[in-house]
């Protein structure tokens, strides 16, 4: 779909393999989904980690901590009640979306962060596979 609106996108399975692709690259922006699942359980390896990383860790690890991050969310609620959305966004996300998404939204914001440049494309980062999929529970 990003590569749809003219961007290029980089996809990652989890924070883990997101951080290993922001060294090796400098990029616009970055998409992740809160929460990633492995073998259908919920593990801590998904948004909120690289969150963490690009927002906390920025001279660690080498890349453009001040890109713009939107996070993506099935809105299942965190433990204790507290809403994922607002804490992403007190985490340093810079936008936060409820699945299923708003097409229109989604392309608005990549497009407003990510300006498509003349003869070419921008570069933009997906933290999972797919995160942008249409499934609430993913």
């Amino acid at each position: 779909m990003i590569e749809d609106m003219g961007h290029e996108a980089h996809g990652a399975m989890n924070a883990t393999e997101a951080t290993v692709i922001l060294k090796s690259s400098q990029f616009d922006a970055m998409i992740a989904d809160i929460f990633v699942t492995k073998d259908e359980k919920l593990t801590p390896d998904g948004g909120l980690l690289m969150i963490t990383r690009v927002r906390r860790s920025p001279n660690n690890l080498m890349i453009n901590s001040d890109a713009p991050i939107l996070v993506i969310t099935a809105g299942v609620e965190i433990p204790g009640g507290a809403s994922p959305i607002q804490l992403v966004l007190n985490m340093g996300a810079d936008k936060a979306l409820r699945k299923p998404l708003d097409q229109v939204e989604l392309q608005d914001w990549i497009n407003s962060v990510a300006p498509k440049v003349e003869g070419g494309s921008t570069q933009g980062a997906t933290q999972e596979s797919d995160p942008l999929s249409d499934d609430p529970t993913a």
